[in-house]
């Protein structure tokens, strides 16, 4: 068993045995070492990419419930994805050569979006429409419908992440392997399971957060008292646009960090902690 293991753990395919490591290999896989794991994945470029993804789907969605449950499905996606690969298919998608195209061509289309947000911001899109040619309008609606539909975020979650693949570290392929082998299966699934929900729980902080600041805004609007029906609704289209503009703007930010990143912005971040 020790051999047949070691045999798919040689080289740099995990590169986490060695000399002084455990004779019994599921001695690493523990809970503190996976959720280290687990967490340290979040601060990859692939995975930061594809929480400006969700952000900008959120963007586009107005109502609480449907931004909860698209959000969710969102997530349903991605953690499909990524848990077909923990049992062993799609081997072929862990390739830095996708992993790096994905994320760099995710950080030009957040600092496009990002620009197009600051000037949907300053004008209205009456004003942006009328200047684009009818045709792109249609086909840019049409997109928008399918985009912001549960097979559009369903979808999109899960191609987000199978081109995220590449960011797992060396225990979650050490996982991976136990599953695929054969040997202690059921001990190592389980792993598999809550790395990926690790993951999983910061898209869902990233909603609730939105949600949080949507709220807040609410609160903003109630606090203006004698407000008429237009004018309130003034009000909140005003916050709302303020609130797109800033997501957008960030969103910018980590698209030009992500654009020149050499895939190291987990180290980055833990730099900063440290010191």
């Amino acid at each position: 068993w020790r051999q047949h293991v070691g045999g798919h753990l040689s080289g740099k395919t995990v590169g986490i045995i060695g000399k002084g490591t455990p004779h019994n290999v599921l001695e690493v896989l523990s809970f503190l070492n996976v959720t280290s794991a687990g967490i340290k994945n979040i601060f990859t470029p692939g995975i930061i990419a594809v929480i400006l993804i969700l952000l900008t789907l959120l963007t586009l969605l107005d109502d609480k419930k449907k931004i909860i449950r698209r959000g969710l499905i969102f997530i349903g996606g991605f953690f499909i994805a990524y848990l077909i690969y923990g049992i062993g298919y799609f081997s072929g998608l862990y390739k830095s050569e996708i992993y790096v195209l994905f994320y760099k061509l995710i950080g030009i289309l957040a600092i496009l979006l990002g620009i197009a947000g600051a000037k949907t911001f300053f004008s209205t899109w009456k004003e942006i429409k009328a200047r684009i040619p009818k045709d792109l309008v249609n086909y840019l609606s049409q997109l928008y419908k399918i985009m912001i539909s549960r097979y559009g975020f369903l979808t999109i979650g899960f191609l987000s992440g199978l081109l995220s693949i590449t960011s797992v570290n060396n225990i979650f392929l050490l996982m991976r392997t136990l599953v695929t082998g054969g040997f202690r299966r059921w001990h190592a699934f389980p792993l598999v399971f809550y790395y990926i929900l690790i993951i999983a729980l910061v898209f869902i902080l990233i909603i609730l957060i939105y949600i949080f600041l949507d709220e807040i805004l609410e609160k903003m609007i109630e606090e203006k008292k004698d407000l008429t029906k237009q004018k309130k609704k003034l009000w909140e289209e005003h916050y709302h646009k303020i609130l797109i503009f800033s997501i957008r703007i960030f969103i910018l930010v980590v698209g030009l960090i992500l654009l020149f990143t050499k895939n190291n912005i987990n180290k980055l971040f833990y730099d900063i902690v440290n010191n």
